[in-house]
Formats: C-alpha cells, sequence, structure tokens
C-alpha cells in the first residue's frame, strides 16, 4: 500500500509545487484516503482544486474523483471565494478570481459525507522575472523512458531578491507540432454511421499488430509536461544570480522547433521542504518501484478526524512565465535521430484507397485535452 501511495502523489507532485514531515497515513481501518491537489497563484489562468479518492486492495489501485462537495478558498481570513464543479472531481474558482502576492488563502473542504478539511493558511511570495532561457545540445545525454537519447538541456539565469528567504520551484510544458490526431491498435478509424468517430477492430489487422495513425484536419500540437521535481533554497544565493540552472531535458522529437514554456515560481519553506523530501525519499530509494521510507502528507488536514492522513498539498505560489523557441538547429547539423511522438515508433498513416464508398482514410479534429491543443502556442515559429 505504501508503494501505491507514494506513486501516485509523485505523478501529482511532479506538475505542482505547518512543517511536513516524513509520517505514515494514520488511515486506521479506512480503505481509502482522500488526495487534494491545487494552485493559488497570481497567474493569469482559471485556478482549479482537483478531490480524488484513492481505493486500495492487495491486488486493485482506484482513484476516483471526489463529486458533490463543497469547496472554497478564503482570502485573509475574510474573503470567501466558493468553487463549481465544473467535470467531476474539479472544482473551479471564479474566472475573474486571482491570487495576489502578499495575500494569504485557505482551502476548505466539505464533502456530500459530512467530512470537513482545511488546509493552513499560506501567503503567495514575490518571485524574481526569469532573465534569460537557453538550451545545449547534449548526444545520448537526455533521459528518457530509460534510455538516453538526443536532446537539449535547458538552463535558465534568474535573480534572487536580496534580504530575503526565497524558495524557487521549476517546472515546464512543451508544444510540438502534431500531424496526426488519432491512433488505431489494430483497427481502422471510421466516421459514418454507425462507428460515428472510433476506431473498429479488424482480426487480420491485430493477428499483424498493425497500428494506422490518421492525419489531422487544420493545426494540432501536441502537449509534454515536466517529470521531475525541480525546487531550489536561496541559502547559498542570497541577493545573487541564479546561473544555468538545469530545468529541463528535452528529447530529440523532431526535426522542427517546439515552443518551451517555463514556469519559475515563489513557493513556502514549507512547500519547499515537503517537495525537497520529496525528491530525496526518491533519490534514497534507488528507482521509483522501489518502497520509500514512508509516504508524506501534506498540508491539507481532517478536522473531523485528526487521525486521518490526507494526501496532496494545497500550494499557494507567485509564478513568472517565459516562452523559449528550441530550435533544434544543431540536432539537425549533427544528423541525430528524431524519437518521433508516437514513443519511439514511425507514424503509420493508413493507405490512401480512393475507391468509393468512402475515400479513406479519414482525416480529424484536434481535440482540444491535458495533452493536445488546436491553439497556437505563444512564441510558436513556423
Amino acid at each position: 500500500m505504501k508503494k501505491v501511495f507514494y506513486l501516485f502523489f509523485l505523478s501529482v507532485f511532479i506538475w505542482m509545487v505547518s512543517c511536513v514531515e516524513p509520517v505514515e497515513f494514520l488511515a486506521g481501518n479506512k480503505k481509502s484516503i482522500l488526495i487534494v491537489d491545487g494552485i493559488i497563484s497570481d497567474r493569469d489562468v482559471q485556478q482549479a482544486i482537483f478531490l480524488r479518492r484513492a481505493y486500495v486492495s492487495s491486488n486493485t489501485n482506484v482513484f476516483k474523483a471526489v463529486t458533490g462537495a463543497a469547496v472554497e478558498v478564503t482570502e485573509n481570513g475574510s474573503a470567501t471565494y466558493k468553487c463549481v464543479e465544473k467535470t467531476e472531481g474539479e472544482y473551479l474558482l471564479p474566472v475573474n478570481f486571482r491570487g495576489r502576492i502578499g495575500n494569504s488563502y485557505q482551502l476548505k473542504i466539505k464533502l456530500s459525507t459530512g467530512e470537513a478539511y482545511e488546509s493552513d493558511a499560506q501567503s503567495i511570495r514575490p518571485v524574481p522575472e526569469i532573465d534569460s532561457v537557453y538550451s545545449k545540445y547534449a548526444p545520448l545525454g537526455v533521459d528518457w523512458k530509460g534510455i538516453k537519447v538526443d536532446g537539449d538541456i535547458v538552463y535558465l539565469d534568474t535573480k534572487d531578491f536580496p534580504g530575503t528567504d526565497d524558495y524557487f520551484s521549476w517546472s515546464w510544458k512543451l508544444f510540438e507540432r502534431q500531424d496526426y490526431c488519432m491512433t488505431c491498435n489494430g483497427g481502422m478509424y471510421h466516421t459514418e454511421a454507425p462507428y460515428n468517430g472510433r476506431c473498429v477492430d479488424y482480426p487480420q489487422l491485430q493477428r499483424q499488430g498493425t497500428i494506422y495513425d490518421y492525419f489531422c484536419v487544420g493545426n494540432c500540437w501536441e502537449i509534454f509536461y515536466s517529470n521531475q521535481t525541480n525546487v531550489m533554497s536561496d541559502i547559498y544565493s542570497s541577493g545573487q544570480k541564479i546561473q544555468a540552472r538545469n530545468i529541463a531535458q528535452i528529447p530529440y522529437f523532431q526535426r522542427h522547433g517546439s515552443v518551451l514554456e517555463v514556469y519559475q515560481q515563489s513557493i513556502s519553506p514549507e512547500a519547499y521542504r515537503f517537495f525537497k523530501l520529496l525528491v530525496e525519499q526518491t533519490q534514497k530509494t534507488g528507482t521509483l518501484i522501489d518502497t520509500p521510507p514512508a509516504p508524506l502528507i501534506g498540508n491539507v488536514k481532517s478536522v473531523s478526524d485528526p487521525y486521518e492522513g490526507v494526501g496532496g498539498y494545497f500550494l499557494v505560489s507567485g509564478y513568472k512565465v517565459r516562452q523559449f523557441w528550441l530550435d533544434r538547429k544543431e540536432a539537425g547539423r549533427m544528423n541525430a535521430r528524431a524519437i518521433g511522438l508516437f514513443e519511439g515508433r514511425m507514424a503509420n498513416p493508413e493507405p490512401v484507397n480512393p475507391n468509393p464508398p468512402p475515400v479513406r482514410p479519414p482525416a480529424l479534429p484536434c481535440i482540444a485535452s491535458k495533452n493536445r491543443t488546436p491553439d497556437r502556442p505563444p512564441g510558436w515559429i513556423d
């Protein structure tokens, strides 16, 4: 059970950034654990809180969205902003709500079953500008799915505020041009009735292990996210420049350039200790499948039961964002091998059949999701 909880929390905290201590979940006889995650920031996006519940037994691991909860965020102990459940387990704050530097925020939750939870109150700390972002091509120098591949190491420079104790977190989001909007494994994509836009299995294709990829109609970009926790204390750099901070390792996916969106956050000392401990436990155990010394709990506590462990972390943070064009020119000059956007395999479009009805293969639109967008990313260069 420890292993399951730890791996889930690690996957959550990779994209997130009270004193946190390495303690066991005090779940007692409970067969599930509430997981809370969300970020309140001054970034110009709609803020959201996510609630899930982990159900773990000896042979199954199930995570389900928590619906029907009353979720609210209190600002400076007075103003209250109620969240609206958009999709199952996703609770959105008002569209115009933004966190403000210096203000404090507390999360309060009441489940439909009556249990109540609260976070500690945290203030948004100012964060310095990102001075520059740059990259260096690294032949076989990027870790990707357990192997070394060609790619780029990305660095940034910033300057720490003088006279304050500051704590930083970095993450990124990568936009790659995507030409294919559907993949069928052992089948073919059909738009006509009764299939109406889904893959249909074909026994011969399944026996052959054939995979077909289908072109997009219009523009589309694949989105990749950082998969490592990257935090730092300014104990050795207070008021000084922070130079050549390694913030990303990007595989050489394809020859065309891509946009890397870099995020620099200011976090609380408690959040820093939490994420630093997370990183240390990962390093000490060697691999993610090893059992760590102890699972971590965050800053959300049960009001109803002080012995109940709650997973996740409610993060309050300042943000700076910068787009960087990763041109891939050096990789092209070195004749590097691009690994593509399909887990290392080459794209395989269905052969054209011009004989109606209907003409094949069909193409389909780029559907916006967490991992794909039809909207041109800021900073994109054709």
